[in-house]
């Protein structure tokens, strides 16, 4: 899912347990949703705004930073990361992603570590 800009997924070029941070490649649009050729779910990161999200167990989201500030997606209530870490993505940059897959049911509140008033929530069915 998008809120704005361009779309894109990936190649991954590093990955941590579930996580990866990828090049960009095209993407195809079915209506609103968008979804690359690997099947996830893009929703870009602009004009300092993170996206609530309902997904379904088993989903990719890839997350695009499409502003020229660095940014974070990370699992937690900001200010404070979740212990558990279901994601995290350290520091990404401009027409980076990060990706993570969602293997259990539920609703993971996820903030920007460098801009805290940056909030959103995943829910998974």
């Amino acid at each position: 899912y998008t809120a704005c800009g361009e779309l894109t997924s990936s190649a991954p070029i590093a990955m941590s347990g579930d996580a990866m941070m990828t090049d960009d490649v095209a993407m195809e649009s079915d209506g609103d949703a968008m979804m690359s050729e690997d099947g996830a779910i893009s929703s870009d990161i602009s004009g300092f705004n993170l996206e609530d999200l309902t997904i379904s167990v088993g989903d990719v989201i890839a997350w695009t930073n499409r502003d020229n500030a660095p940014h974070t997606v990370t699992h937690g209530v900001s200010p404070v990361v979740d212990p558990s870490a279901a994601f995290q993505s350290g520091s990404f940059f401009r027409d980076q992603s990060f990706s993570s897959t969602f293997t259990t049911a539920g609703t993971f509140a996820y903030f920007c570590e460098v801009h805290p008033s940056m909030t959103g929530t995943i829910t998974v069915q």
